[in-house]
């Protein structure tokens, strides 16, 4: 089967205030421009990050599940 795999770090750069806790989306694309020809995989949720704080998140999508069938 196909499966795609994201790694990825986040850094807050602000010096000010902290962030608030917010999501990440991925999307299947054929380019660098997300509209709504593209596909929806998924998100992650993501918890507030101190100012120069960071963190990393990771997800796997099978594209050989049902829910992709009739997508790609």
């Amino acid at each position: 089967g196909l499966v795609i795999s994201f790694t990825i770090d986040i850094l807050n750069s602000n010096s000010g205030s902290g962030s608030i806790p917010t999501e990440i989306a991925y999307y299947l694309s054929s380019n660098s421009f997300i509209t709504n020809h593209d596909y929806f995989l998924g998100f992650d949720n993501l918890n507030a990050l101190a100012p120069g704080g960071s963190t990393t998140t990771s997800s796997t999508f099978d594209l050989t599940s049902s829910i992709f069938n009739s997508k790609i």
